[in-house]
């Protein structure tokens, strides 16, 4: 059987069969690649990508490259090979962009491993047959007998250029590369990992912070920074949502933001703008200014606990910005530790408390969650879901605010059982959108994302103990301010900062205008409303 396959394949690979075979599965990978590079992201078809131009200059490109065996070894399966892994990518979020590099390089393995698990096994097939197709192509290119024959070469490679000009007299003149798909995909590639790679780069040559403090008048002994993670605002039922995701926070008093927006569609883009000061009208911020060295700079005794993990081949801006803390606990010693149950930051919150009991300065305490990350049924550790709502995903993801409203009741606990003044602040670092997936129970999936207000809009509350009330603050808010209001909140002024500005944070008056990571405005952004399930 074996020596009737490897004669069967000699036999259709060689010529005059192997031209034949190669212009077939060229032209199939053709029609593909809008998938493999991102391009039908979003809702878009197949079908609507499928032009000559590009199909020719595919083909075109992938007998050039395997002709000759060293050139298509070197650079022909290479590039398939690049398209390939792209395309779960590709199929997820769309084509490469600045927002997809900085996720890809600031994940660690265990999230990295977690997306990978999250991929549905339809699409690993696709990406592998893709590649097949692709390789078959460069195969047959050189078993054509084009490599003897300097006048075929010659030929096709005067065919390819004569297209290519022509394309270009079509539209005008320069050069216009987006309208070339693969050449668009690679400069998209290369140009945003550069930007990512210079991102991190910086993040490694942080100089000191420049803080001069003028004040620090804090109100409370213990203040108390929990940060969530993938947190929809609309799906807990404190803002109105008709399944009781959020029994504590629902009766909680303190002052609960309806409208308030983070920068980033994603833990790597957000939470650093949300954490550190940021340049005005840019993305840009600082990368040693933040609420960390603010609060070191004013006194304060600063914890960082985290249940996402320190180490890595990259120190991610997250970990840069807390082990600037005076004192950092990581329940993951390592990002390819196993998971570990948000629960366990307790502990560690309790003994913290004990341990500075005795201490007059204030504190800042962070405490960094696991939360609602995807995928959503390993961070419920064997619990069952609270609902049974039809999609065993959501049911899941629902839960995950069940818990997390009982970590925040059981801080509050140890909070008030020192008997000192405390504050605390949770938000999450932003929210997901639901979108196409196949091979799940519904075919889709929440999933992170750019391009609705969801994955912007999250919880953000301030409780004390001093509350007295439940207050909705119905004022809009930008994220890339949330630094200021923290420097409020703790009582810290600075001279050397414009902090506040307009209107003030914790006022009811709305931001004029919000936009978020991009330079996109908020209010240009699609809906993707709450699915309101009726519980089984």
């Amino acid at each position: 059987m074996k020596k009737f396959l490897e004669r069967s394949l000699a036999a259709v690979f060689r010529p005059p069969f192997a031209a034949a075979v190669g212009i077939a599965f060229a032209v199939a990978f053709a029609l593909f690649l809008p998938a493999a590079a991102g391009f039908t992201y979003g809702g878009h078809s197949l079908q609507e990508f499928w032009d000559w131009k590009n199909i020719v200059l595919t083909v075109l490109a992938l007998f050039l490259l395997g002709v000759w065996k060293p050139v298509r070894l070197a650079i022909g399966f290479p590039i398939v090979a690049i398209l390939a892994l792209y395309l779960p990518a590709g199929i997820l979020y769309g084509k490469p962009s600045i927002l997809v590099a900085m996720a890809l390089l600031q994940t660690n393995p265990t999230e990295a491993g977690e997306f990978l698990t999250n991929i549905p096994l339809r699409i690993y097939a696709e990406a592998a047959g893709f590649f097949l197709l692709g390789a078959a192509a460069l195969i047959a290119a050189g078993r054509t007998g084009l490599r003897k024959s300097t006048e075929g070469t010659v030929a096709a490679v005067a065919v390819g250029v004569s297209i290519f000009l022509g394309w270009q007299m079509s539209y005008g003149s320069g050069l216009d590369y987006s309208e070339i798909r693969p050449a668009d995909f690679f400069y998209r590639l290369g140009t945003t990992a550069w930007y990512s790679f210079e991102e991190l780069r910086e993040e490694r040559s942080a100089p000191p912070p420049t803080w001069k403090v003028s004040g620090s008048r804090p109100r409370y002994r213990t203040y108390v920074i929990v940060i969530g993670e993938s947190q929809r605002r609309d799906y807990a039922s404190v803002y109105g949502y008709p399944l009781d995701t959020t029994p504590y926070l629902r009766r909680a008093n303190g002052v609960f933001f309806r409208n308030f927006v983070t920068p980033g569609g994603n833990t790597g883009i957000s939470l650093p703008r949300l954490l550190s000061y940021n340049y005005p009208d840019s993305d840009r911020f600082s990368r040693s200014n933040n609420i960390v060295t603010l609060a070191n700079a004013a006194g304060f005794d600063t914890w960082w606990i985290s249940n996402q993990g320190r180490g890595g081949a990259f120190d991610n801006p997250i970990a840069q910005i807390g082990v600037r803390s005076a004192h950092t606990i990581w329940l993951k010693g390592n990002y390819a530790d196993p998971n570990v149950d948000d629960d366990e930051l307790l502990p560690k919150l309790e003994e913290t408390l004990r341990s500075t009991a005795g201490d007059s300065r204030p504190k800042l305490i962070f405490l960094h969650l696991m939360g609602s990350h995807p995928t959503f049924c390993t961070r419920l550790s064997g619990r069952k879901p609270a609902w049974d709502v039809g999609d065993p995903a959501m049911g899941c993801y629902l839960t995950t605010y069940r818990m997390v409203d009982s970590l925040l009741e059981r801080t509050e606990g140890l909070l008030r059982k020192t008997g000192e003044s405390w504050s605390l602040i949770y938000f999450a670092d932003h929210g997901l959108s639901m979108q196409k997936k196949p091979g799940t129970a519904t075919g889709k999936e929440l999933e992170h994302g750019y391009d609705h207000r969801e994955n912007y809009d999250v919880p953000f509350l301030e409780m004390s103990s001093d509350s007295r009330t439940h207050v909705v603050n119905p004022a809009r808010r930008s994220g890339y301010r949330l630094l200021e209001g923290f420097a409020d909140w703790l009582g810290i002024t600075v001279s050397n900062v414009s902090l506040p500005l307009q209107p003030p944070f914790w006022s009811m008056k709305d931001d004029k205008r919000v936009r978020v990571f991009g330079g996109k405005s908020y209010d240009g952004l699609k809906d993707d409303p709450a699915i309101r399930y009726t519980p089984r």
